[in-house]
C-alpha cells in the first residue's frame, strides 16, 4: 500500500524521532508519547493546513504490517483500556495502524525512507 506524507521540510527519511515537535501533534503526544509519524492514503492530503506543503514522501508498505483499527478483528480497542496501552501493544507487532478521524490516516511506527519525493512547489 502506497502511503504519503506532506511536509514543508526537505530531508531523506521521515523520522520518527520529531514526532512532537509541531503544535498540529500536541494532541497526540497527550494521547500517547509513543514515536510515529502519520501518513495519508492518497496524495489528495485530506487535511486543509497540509495540502499546500512543499514536499511528498511516499512510502510503499505491506497492507499485513499496517493493524487496522478500523475493522479490529483483534477487539483491541476493547482489551486496551486507553490509547497508549495500545499503541505499545500495536507498536511492538506492526510497523503502523489505519484508523480514521473523519478520513483514513495511519501513523507509522518507525524510521521510513521513502521510495519517492515529489517537490510540489
Amino acid at each position: 500500500m502506497k502511503l504519503y506524507h506532506p511536509s514543508d521540510t526537505k530531508f531523506n527519511i521521515v523520522k520518527t524521532k520529531y514526532f512532537g515537535e509541531n503544535y498540529y501533534t500536541i494532541v497526540d503526544v497527550k494521547a500517547s508519547n509513543i514515536k510515529r509519524t502519520f501518513w495519508y492514503l492518497t496524495s489528495d492530503i485530506p487535511e486543509k493546513r497540509f495540502r499546500d506543503s512543499k514536499y511528498l514522501y511516499i512510502i510503499d508498505i505491506a497492507s499485513n504490517k499496517i493493524y487496522d483499527l478500523k475493522k479490529d478483528k483483534k477487539h483491541l480497542i476493547r482489551k486496551f483500556d486507553n490509547i497508549h496501552r495500545l499503541l505499545i501493544y500495536l507498536s511492538k507487532r506492526y510497523e503502523g495502524v489505519i484508523y480514521n478521524v473523519g478520513y483514513d490516516i495511519v501513523a507509522i511506527f518507525k524510521d521510513k525512507k521513502p521510495i519517492k519525493i515529489i517537490e510540489r512547489k
